[in-house]
């Protein structure tokens, strides 16, 4: 069974970066539909958080394709509404 960026998005990054991409800004989490990272970035971002400036979850044991997957729905869906 495939699952799609939305899906993944919605079981990793959407408890805190809002269904909506909208991030809540009292907690201090960013807006992820306004990123200007790339999709190599993000990728990195949700595998390794080599930015460790941030307090943003690690997903370690996810697939490089599951993190592509999120990162394209990012760019590609959040980013237009």
């Amino acid at each position: 069974m495939f699952i799609t960026g939305k899906e993944l998005y919605k079981e990793h990054c959407a408890a805190c970066h809002k269904a909506n991409g909208e991030g809540k800004f009292l907690k201090g989490v960013p807006p992820n539909k306004y990123t200007n990272l790339t999709t190599e970035q993000l990728i990195e971002r949700i595998i390794n958080n080599s930015d460790n400036k941030t307090k943003m979850k690690i997903f370690k044991s996810m697939s490089k394709q599951e993190a592509q997957s999120i990162a394209l729905y990012v760019k590609s869906t959040l980013k237009k509404q």
